[in-house]
């Protein structure tokens, strides 16, 4: 079973995270050139640093560290806006000009690459040459995919509001000081790097003559459909773009031409608002009816099905299939399109989705092609928490509530998916170090997110919504205010395996799900999510009723409420008011520490009902004996007018749990039986199984469905040892519902996430115990 937390907080400041060498390493070197260069602040671009030379070796020096880099370094400026002022009326000023670490607010420098740029996976490295002949290095830290083939060598650029930095990215630490370091143009937001003009050398024997102009257009096709050939889609957008700007408006035939193969370079881009629009546009200019002409339609409208079904609007792309298999019966792609459509439409209306096919996911953790199933909750207002997410219709035990593919998520198996170091550090007055630090893989979920917003603005509501505050209206199309996003992604991230220590949340494979960011927390939730991949499907526990608020937990509960509560106000800057949570702190303070001290002498949940052991009898009847007085002691911290009958008593969960299974291997079965029973009541379930009748379940303030699964399981067992077949098919059916809450699986195979074993995915519950034993979990 995947776990689900909550966006893991910053280190404490001050304090140095116990992580790997490198980003230790970063941080020294960080503080080093600090130190070296405090001096330099408002200091202007040295002389001897100048010169081309100078500048292709330091690009060279940074260039190697880049592509050699095994964990990237990632260090996190202070927060800024993106400019979004018009080049035109912004101070052009010589890079000469700029100073170490004042950003030139209002200003633009104009430059041009004097060589091929380099983009690596942390940063696209820019050498650029302004009029005055200074040279330089920009870096551009948050670049979209394949961005390289755009900045081409001869490329004109824009650089709004920018700011020259120093670092050092080579020598061993030790070799430090002395060493000259390396000046940079920093460009955090990529609307503020922006190409005036692509290479004059790639638009080969171009007049700039007006009779000229209509050859120069086909010119601009030709060598566009070479560079798409070629796979180098930047480059023929701008060729197509080219020919566009000066094709005639009398030649219908040659502008249609240019959209359609333009919305073609954009859709392999991942640009599919503009894939959609220029096959529009391409079908406005395309004549006739003859069989070429219904053949330029029918890509046209093939494009424009694709880039909206991409876009996520199946009803508009079904209308352009339609239209284009009327046009082209035997299209196989088309046909292809139009039956991955309707089975999307029919997840997002219906929330029919391959379930099978999902669950074989969860082993693979690959992106899945999903619709979102959204209809049955709507976002309110909650009292005294913001936003909130609410029932639209009354919702049975185990339903459906949502599913939902993740906007962005840092999936193992996508190829641009890397660890990286992420650090924020600033030295006051030589003594104190503010350290804050996103490790492993946060970076890859923000460059996710700006490529996504940046590639198809249209979506950007479904993300920039979630920013409580309002976020600023776009002044243009590519605007993307980086460290908005990060502040976005922070405050509703989901780390899937990720875990808690000594509280605090640990990264797993972080993903933004915006649905799910507006649900509120609950220690005791009425939902429960499971993923596959980059797709979370959230079920109700209970039975829920139309208007009620949807609640999840944001981290798997200890048995510890004060660990819990800190883990919340520490991370999420709230404190809970559940039911629980009000009779916990109701409890008088000397019970409440007792209790911690006793939950620490509490053994490990069992997991797995063992039937052997080494352990002789009179060894398992001592064990016994000790488990049953810490029990007993326990016991005795709970006031029973506060935790009345049905209010979770977690702290007993794992003490009841050793009970049953020592009970179990000293082959007392009626003792393990209500053993087990008090293990499933201490986390909120009602479950009696008599020797004779049907069984009593109720699931009355249910809190972990997949520990409760496994004590049902357990029950399951001693009712086939008992004789009682009858009961053993109720707890199958209840173990199965329990089940669905927390695998995609809504039949509720009971058939545990086993990760990737040996043999593949296990089909029955005795192959899955065999692979946890290989795996030696068990």
């Amino acid at each position: 079973m995947a776990s689900m937390l909550r966006c893991p907080r910053p280190f404490p400041e001050g304090v140095l995270p116990n992580v790997q060498d490198p980003l230790k390493i970063a941080v020294a070197r960080h503080l080093t050139v600090t130190s070296m260069f405090q001096g330099a602040d408002g200091k202007k671009l040295p002389e001897d640093l100048r010169p081309k030379s100078q500048v292709d070796l330091l690009f060279e020096v940074a260039a190697k560290e880049d592509r050699e880099a095994k964990i990237p370094i990632m260090p996190v400026g202070e927060s800024y806006a993106p400019c979004t002022t018009s080049i035109d009326q912004l101070n052009k000023i010589p890079l000469a000009d700029l100073e170490v670490n004042n950003r030139a607010k209002d200003s633009v420098v104009i430059a041009r690459c004097y060589r091929a740029p380099l983009q690596s996976w942390s940063r696209l490295l820019l050498a650029i040459e302004d009029t005055a002949g200074t040279y330089c290095i920009v870096a551009l830290e948050y670049h979209r995919r394949d961005v390289a083939d755009m900045f081409t060598r001869g490329s004109l650029v824009a650089i709004k509001q920018p700011c020259l930095k120093a670092e050092n990215l080579y020598g061993k630490l030790d070799d430090l000081k002395g060493q000259m370091p390396i000046f940079m143009v920093h460009v955090d937001h990529p609307s503020d790097l922006v190409l005036l003009e692509s290479k004059e050398e790639v638009i080969e024997n171009i007049s700039t003559a007006a009779q000229q102009k209509q050859a120069d257009a086909k010119i601009c096709k030709e060598q566009g459909n070479a560079a798409l050939a070629g796979k180098m889609c930047w480059r023929a957008c701008q060729m197509y773009t080219h020919g566009l700007k000066i094709v005639s408006e009398n030649d219908q035939e040659l502008k249609a031409d240019l959209f359609r193969n333009r919305s073609r370079a954009n859709l392999l881009l991942g640009q599919f608002d503009a894939a959609f629009s220029d096959a529009v546009h391409s079908l406005v200019y395309t004549r006739g009816v003859d069989s070429r002409a219904k053949s330029l339609k029918s890509k046209a409208r093939y494009r424009a099905a694709a880039a909206a079904y991409n876009l996520g609007r199946y009803d508009r792309a079904i209308k352009h299939l339609d239209t284009m298999l009327s046009l082209t019966p035997a299209d196989t792609e088309g046909r292809s399109l139009l039956s991955r459509v309707r089975q999307r439409i029919a997840e997002r209306d219906h929330g029919l989705y391959d379930f099978e096919l999902l669950r074989e996911n969860c082993i693979k953790c690959g992106p899945m092609d999903v619709a979102d199933f959204l209809c049955r909750t709507s976002v309110d207002n909650s009292p005294g928490r913001g936003r909130g997410l609410f029932a639209t219709q009354d919702i049975p035990a185990h339903g459906l509530i949502f599913v939902e593919k993740a906007f962005a998520a840092a999936l193992p198996t996508c190829e641009n998916t890397r660890p990286a170091y992420r650090f924020h550090a600033k030295l006051h007055s030589g003594k104190h170090l503010d350290l804050h630090t996103g490790s492993d893989l946060n970076a890859s979920l923000l460059k996710d997110c700006v490529d996504k917003l940046h590639s198809s603005p249209s979506r950007s509501s479904e993300f920039t919504d979630l920013f409580a505050r309002g976020y600023p209206k776009m002044a243009q199309d590519a605007y993307n205010d980086v460290f908005l996003i990060d502040n976005i992604i922070r405050s509703n991230l989901v780390n899937i395996n990720g875990s808690v220590v000594d509280g605090n949340m640990l990264s797993g494979n972080p993903g933004i799900w915006r649905q799910f960011s507006y649900i509120n927390h609950a220690c005791i939730p009425n939902a429960f999510p499971s993923f596959s991949g980059d797709v979370m499907v959230m079920r109700a526990q209970r039975k829920i009723t139309k208007g009620e608020e949807i609640t999840c937990l944001y981290a798997s509960p200890s048995a510890s409420f004060d660990n819990d509560s800190y883990m919340l106000t520490q991370n999420f800057k709230f404190t809970c008011d559940c039911l629980l949570c009000k009779v916990e702190t109701s409890t008088k303070p000397k019970d409440r520490v007792r209790r911690n001290e006793l939950v620490k002498k509490a053994p490990m949940f069992p997991g797995i009902l063992l039937e052997n052991t080494s352990k002789s009898k009179p060894a398992l009847q001592a064990e016994l004996e000790r488990t049953i007085r810490l029990r007993d002691d326990l016991l005795a911290t709970y006031d029973s007018k506060l935790f009345t009958p049905g209010v979770p008593r977690r702290g007993l969960a794992n003490v009841h749990s050793q009970v049953s299974v020592l009970q179990y291997q000293l082959g007392d079965l009626d003792s393990a039986i209500i053993a087990c029973q008090d293990a499933l009541q201490s986390l909120g379930y009602h479950v009696r199984v008599p020797k004779t009748g049907n069984i009593d379940y109720r699931d009355i303030h249910g809190m972990n469905p997949a520990e409760a699964g496994i004590h049902i399981s357990y029950l399951m067992r001693f009712a086939d040892m008992r004789k009682q077949s009858g009961a053993a098919k109720q707890l199958r059916q209840v173990g199965a519902n329990l089940h669905s809450l927390v695998s995609v699986d809504p039949e509720g195979t009971g058939i545990p996430d086993c990760g990737q074993v040996p043999g593949g995915l296990p089909k029955t519950p005795e192959e899955a115990l065999e692979s946890l034993k290989k795996l030696g979990l068990c």
